[in-house]
Parts: C-alpha cells; structure tokens; sequence
C-alpha cells in the first residue's frame, strides 16, 4: 500500500471522527422541559377536560417542529376525545399516542404546543401523564432513552359540590328509611293496641 493510499485512509477517517465527536458534542446540554396545565380546578362527570400541553423551556437548540408521545390516563374515569394542535400544525395519533409535525412557520421554542380533550366518565381523582416524549427540529432533538426531556403529570380532581351533593343524597336517604321505620312502628303499635282493647 503506497503512501498516498494511506494518506488518504488516514483524512477519512480524520473526518469521520471529527464529525461523531462534533455531534455527540451538540447533543450535550440539549433539554426540554414539558408541563399539563388544566382549564379548571376541579370537574363533575361529563364535564370535559382540557389538559393544555406547555414547552416550558428548551437548551441547546432553537424549537422543534416534531413532536411524539404517549398519553397515560385512566380510561374508565375519563374518555379522549381529541388532540387540538397549535395553529400550522397537523396532528395525528389515536387514543394512546400524540403525533404532531409543524405544517408552516417557525419553530416552537416556548408556549402551548397542544390541548388534549377528554370527557370525564368518574368522579375519581386521577392522573394524565405524557411520557415517551421524542422531539426534534433540523438541527437538535431530545429523546425519553436520553432522559433530557420529561414526563409531565397533572392530577385531576372532581367538585366539592359533586362530592357534597352526593353526600347529600346519601343523607336524605337515610332521614327517609328512618322516617318510613318510625312510620311502620307507629302503624304497627297502634294496630296492637286497637286490637287488644277488642
């Protein structure tokens, strides 16, 4: 093998090494941080559910224009109804997963990505969680494997009104069946009675 040949061998793989190290380098120190915001405080059942999804800060590149995760919550206390994404972007996805891709625009770097929609079938305190998120735009990208991106919670809770009302309920029927037992007591005493001065 002649000098040339080795030369040659050896800038080849100069670059190739320059290049792996210059992105395992870039990908260092990038993050993104997500947070569930609700529109109300607490709901009764059928009340729908808006869980506002937040890019609350990104490091080390400037947005993302792709966005994948799975959607983690009870189905038999609240049902999907749908993903609404930001405006110029397309969503996709079912159920258990959210799909989103920037249609126009710039790159969202901060703010509100998405809302998702739920009905809720339970007056059951529960949890919706993102997890599995994989982000990306032309130049950065974070990954659930990479830990540097997070799976953000919120816990929804139902009225204190519901519960009291329920509470209420449960009240009322028992002053009834204590009503109808003193009825029938009076009834039944009074029958005695009438019968043995007979």
């Amino acid at each position: 093998m002649n000098i040339k040949k080795i030369t040659t061998i050896l800038f080849l793989v100069t670059i190739l090494l320059f290049s792996i190290t210059n992105y395992i380098n870039a990908a260092e120190g990038q993050s993104m941080q997500l947070s569930l915001k609700v529109d109300n405080k607490s709901y009764k059942i059928g009340d729908e559910i808006l869980v506002d999804v937040y890019i609350d800060s990104i490091e080390g590149f400037s947005g993302i224009n792709t966005f994948i995760a799975k959607k983690f919550y009870d189905n038999e206390c609240l049902e999907y109804v749908e993903t609404i994404p930001k405006e110029n972007w397309k969503v996709a996805g079912d159920a258990e997963k959210v799909l989103l891709r920037k249609m126009e625009g710039e790159d969202l770097s901060k703010g509100k990505l998405c809302t998702l929609k739920f009905k809720v079938l339970k007056d059951e305190k529960t949890i919706v969680q993102l997890s599995e998120v994989d982000a990306c735009n032309d130049e950065g990208d974070v990954y659930f494997e990479d830990k540097n991106v997070n799976e953000p919670s919120i816990e929804i809770n139902f009225s204190e009104t519901s519960n009291n009302m329920n509470n209420q309920k449960s009240y009322i029927g028992i002053i009834l069946i204590a009503v109808g037992l003193v009825g029938l007591i009076g009834v039944g005493t009074h029958y005695i009675l009438n019968r043995n001065k007979q």
